[in-house]
């Protein structure tokens, strides 16, 4: 997974555009460059959002903000689900950020 959203989060970097994916679990990822950072997200599409209690993913996250804090909730329009997140344009996004992020969403 974190490959999977490295390579969108390059995509989007090198191009200046959003790049989407979606690992083999149903798990997608989107990645949008920004003025001054790059925007991450890790969550599911509206089919597969609805059996995700967003209420259970707030508590998790309130309940651990130094390791859960810097994913924002965000349920976007088209009714899926994401955790989001900035990061800078020359940043990556670590293992060990993707994996808060899963802990979140189980």
């Amino acid at each position: 997974m974190h490959e999977t959203l490295a390579q969108l989060v390059n995509s989007a970097r090198e191009q200046q555009v959003v790049a989407t994916g979606t690992h083999p679990d149903g798990m997608e990822f989107l990645a949008c460059p920004l003025d001054d950072a790059m925007l991450v997200g890790v969550g599911y599409s509206s089919n597969a959002a609805h059996w995700l209690r967003t209420r259970s993913v707030l508590r998790k996250r309130a309940s651990n903000m130094a390791r859960f804090g810097s994913w924002l909730p965000a349920l976007l329009s088209d009714g899926s689900f994401k955790l989001t997140m900035r990061i800078p344009h020359d940043g990556k996004i670590t293992r060990e950020m993707l994996m808060a992020a899963e802990e979140l969403l189980t």
